[in-house]
């Protein structure tokens, strides 16, 4: 295999043979950096007993595989989180905060954040805007249909200074032009 095309992690779930006797050391040869060996909680017919389920994360150091308690691909996520979000039926509170964990680290290792990613920048800031209609609302201001995507004509004007427009703001023609003014310069 080719060093250049492997991925940062491969997933092995044993439900019936023990990777470890021989594919392990094809990884290990190959140069993978991180392989995953699964043992389902679910257990198959032809799994030995003596296997206990479970997650164990072995990592490439130095050409041999050693064993490690979190993931060097997705830092500080650990072989039990790994193994109980590979195992649950549906993805569990303690599994989407262990992911929002581990993907702050990852954006601050690159210096990116949710906003970087064009589609969820999307469905927040129209959650934003939603917020904002919605503090409009609550103080009786008439708004039109058009205005949601006035605002998003806006460009990039902190949602702060849009919600201070609400939250100020006689009209929708004076939330807009509070929102489009310049801030004042202190100092």
């Amino acid at each position: 295999m080719d060093g250049d095309c492997l991925p940062d992690v491969a997933l092995e779930v044993d439900h019936s043979t023990d990777v470890r006797v021989r594919k392990l050391r094809l990884y290990e040869a190959w140069g993978f950096p991180e392989v995953w060996v699964d043992v389902p909680d679910a257990r198959s017919p032809s799994r030995p007993r003596s296997w206990p389920s479970g997650l164990t994360i072995h990592v490439l150091e130095s050409g041999r595989f050693r064993t490690v308690a979190s993931s060097r691909a997705f830092p500080g996520w650990t072989a039990g989180e790994i193994h109980r979000a590979l195992n649950e039926r549906g993805m569990s509170a303690v599994t989407r905060a262990a992911l929002h964990r581990v993907g702050a680290v990852m954006g601050a290792a690159r210096g990116t954040g949710p906003d970087d990613d064009p589609w969820l920048r999307h469905y927040r800031d129209e959650s934003r805007h939603e917020a904002v209609l919605a503090a409009l609302a609550e103080r009786g201001i008439a708004t039109t249909p058009a205005l949601p995507g006035r605002m998003s004509q806006l460009g990039d004007v902190p949602v702060t200074r849009m919600m201070r427009a609400a939250l100020r703001c006689g009209s929708e023609a004076e939330f807009l032009d509070l929102c489009a003014a310049r801030p004042a310069r202190s100092g």
